[in-house]
Order: structure tokens, then C-alpha cells, then sequence
């Protein structure tokens, strides 16, 4: 029996993982167990972890993290506490691999206690690029400590061959999210209105922003450039989502809730949990800000995008995204061209897709078990 734990983080990543888990969980031969930790048992970032459970999965090993504050040094220590407990932790589980998903600062500790454990690293979503946050270095840093890669594009497999992986290490498997999203069956408009309280109007956004964390750019000149733009469509329906724990996301928090209460037909909700998320990216008629569900997921909706700044920047792009600089003026127009009509599925030009993606990654699994 090969024991696999596979790592969440965060909302955003464990919408990505769930097929994975699922299918692990009844394949013959691997006991797989579910690892919470990050922002998932955070009462500051919605207690995710009982979406979780909601679902029907079982966290076998929750593992509060210390968030004291949204500070780098703080971020730091909480990485180091992460890795003490993590360390603990797979000394007495003994896997025979983990799986971590992209590039969040809260993985590479993890990522460095399993080797220095001799348990395997399975790796999704390395080889992309990222230019705009510390996420790039991680992403890069957990790919040369992975022992397989599941890519999600033919570009990214192929920079992880070039950058030292053997062919039989990397596997073009495709997106998550984009099976996510063309397998959904979404939640009605009523229905998200049931859930959320949100009202839609003629025209709707999803917005979503995480600080920049490589930029030159202060992260509460980015958010006010940001807001700026946003205050100029009164009529458009605004659902707000909240930032992750990034450094800075404090100062966004705070521009949100006072954007929503001062600004029209604005709503505000720390997580909406994947399926209600995934849902009302398909209802809105564009999705804003930089998170990289605008770039992965949305396409496959055909909704249209508008990337902010340069979080995102180096990722490939399908062509209903539409990127502008942090500058109102340039972020307004870029609204506005979302807004003056939608863009139609195109999964056979979406760098994301590949059909059967699950299924793609549990047969490279399947073969470095072996």
C-alpha cells in the first residue's frame, strides 16, 4: 500500500485538487490522506477548511498555521513553525509521497522537510511563470526539489525538461481548473442570489486581487488605482472577493470594505467556495483584478478577463484576456472593452486545456509508484 498525503493551502488550491483527491481515494493500492494547513483553519480567512469537510472529504491532518500578520518577517516565522510541525508530522506518517500544488509561500517548507525525509514530491502546476510576485521563486524552488511534475501546459512541461527534469519525471496533464470548469454544473443566478445576498444587475464582474509582491508599485497604490477604475461602472454589478494571506493583504481588506460601503450595487464575501465560485465566474459578464482563476478558469467559461498589472505576468494567455498596467485610466478602458461583449469557449486555443486531466495525472502517479 503506497500512502500518499496531499497538501491544501488555500481555497483556491483545494478547488483544484478535489478531483485528484477523490479519485486517489478509491484507487486500489494508495491510501491517501488529506493535509489542511494554511489559510484553511484561519478564522481571519473564512475557517475554508469546513468547505471542506462540507463536501464530503475528510481532513485526516489538519495543521493550524500562525498568521500572526500579513508582515514578511511574520510570514517567515510561521513558515519556520510550519516546518517543525510539518517535519513531525511525515517522520510519523511515513508516505511514500506528497502532493503540493503551485506556488504559495506556505508549500516550500513543506517542500524542504520531505526531502530532507526522502519522501517523494509530486508537483503541480511548475514550470509556469509568474514575473510580478514571490510566487515565481517558489513555484521554481518546489519544481527542482520535485521528484514528478504534472504540468499544466505543453510550455511549462517543456521548461521543466530544460531546466534539468528527465522527460519521464514531467507529464503534460493539463489544467485542474479547466476540467473544473467544463465539467460544472453551475448554481443558478438564483441561487447564488440565495446564497450570497448578491442582486445582478444588467452587468455583472467578479473581481478578485491579491497584493503584487514583487513590484515597484506600494500595494495601497495598487488596490486605490485598482478601486479607482472599479468606482466608474455605478450600474455594473460588483461581487468582491477577498485577497489571500500574501504580505499586504491587510491594506486590501480594508480599501474592499470601505469600497463596498460607499460604492453602489457592491457586495463583499471573504470565500465563496469553489463551486459558488466557479459559478459565478460563469454568470458575471467579465472577471477582474489578477488572480490567475482569470487566466485559467474564465477563459474555459468564455468569460471575458481583465489582468491587472503584472502578478500574472509571463503567464501564457488565451485571447479573451485582456492585461493593462496598475494605471485607473488604463484599467477603466480595459473594463469597458470586457464589458462591450463576451468571448466564446475556444478549449482547443486554451493553453490550460487537455482533455482527461485527472485521469492523465493518476497514470503518471501510477508509473513513479511503480
Amino acid at each position: 500500500m503506497n500512502k500518499i498525503i496531499i497538501v491544501t493551502t488555500t481555497r483556491a488550491d483545494f478547488g483544484l485538487l478535489h478531483r485528484l483527491v477523490e479519485r486517489l481515494g478509491h484507487e486500489p493500492g494508495i491510501d491517501a490522506r488529506l493535509l489542511a494547513t494554511g489559510t484553511h483553519l484561519s478564522a481571519d480567512h473564512g475557517n475554508t477548511v469546513d468547505e471542506i469537510t462540507a463536501a464530503g472529504f475528510e481532513v485526516a491532518i489538519p495543521l493550524p498555521m500562525e498568521l500572526e500578520s500579513d508582515h514578511r518577517g511574520a510570514l517567515t516565522r510561521s513558515s519556520a513553525g510550519l516546518m517543525d510541525r510539518i517535519s513531525a508530522i511525515l517522520e510519523d506518517q511515513q508516505p511514500d509521497a506528497i502532493i503540493l500544488l503551485g506556488d504559495r509561500f506556505e508549500i516550500l517548507p513543506i517542500a524542504y522537510a520531505a526531502v530532507m525525509l526522502g519522501v517523494r514530491i509530486i508537483h503541480l502546476h511548475g514550470g509556469e511563470i509568474t514575473l510580478g510576485a514571490i510566487d515565481n521563486k517558489i513555484r521554481n524552488a518546489v519544481s527542482s526539489l520535485a521528484d514528478l511534475h504534472l504540468a499544466a501546459t505543453r510550455q511549462a512541461a517543456d521548461r521543466l525538461i530544460a531546466a534539468g527534469a528527465g522527460q519521464d519525471q514531467v507529464a503534460w496533464v493539463g489544467a485542474p481548473g479547466v476540467e473544473n470548469a467544463i465539467s460544472l454544473n453551475p448554481a443558478s443566478r438564483d441561487d447564488i442570489t440565495a446564497a450570497t445576498g448578491f442582486t445582478f444587475c444588467q452587468q455583472n464582474i467578479l473581481f478578485t486581487f491579491h497584493p503584487e509582491t514583487v513590484s515597484s508599485i506600494s500595494t495601497h497604490d495598487q488596490i486605490d488605482q485598482t478601486l479607482s477604475a472599479l468606482s466608474r461602472f455605478p450600474e455594473v454589478g460588483k461581487f468582491l472577493s477577498m485577497p489571500n494571506a500574501d504580505p499586504g493583504n491587510q491594506m486590501i481588506r480594508q480599501r474592499l470594505a470601505a469600497f463596498r460601503e460607499a460604492n453602489p450595487n457592491t457586495w463583499l464575501w471573504e470565500s465563496l467556495g469553489h463551486h459558488l465560485y466557479l459559478s459565478m465566474m460563469k454568470a458575471v459578464d467579465a472577471v477582474i483584478g489578477n488572480s490567475s482563476s482569470g487566466i485559467i478558469e474564465a477563459p474555459a467559461f468564455g468569460t471575458m478577463t481583465v489582468n491587472i498589472g503584472d502578478r500574472q505576468k509571463g503567464r501564457e494567455q488565451a485571447g479573451s484576456v485582456i492585461t493593462c498596467r496598475l494605471d485607473a485610466n488604463e484599467i477603466e478602458a480595459a473594463i469597458a472593452k470586457a464589458l462591450s461583449g463576451m468571448a466564446k469557449p475556444d478549449l482547443d486555443n486554451h493553453p490550460y486545456y487537455r482533455a482527461d486531466t485527472t485521469e492523465r495525472m493518476m497514470a503518471a502517479i501510477r508509473a513513479m509508484l511503480a
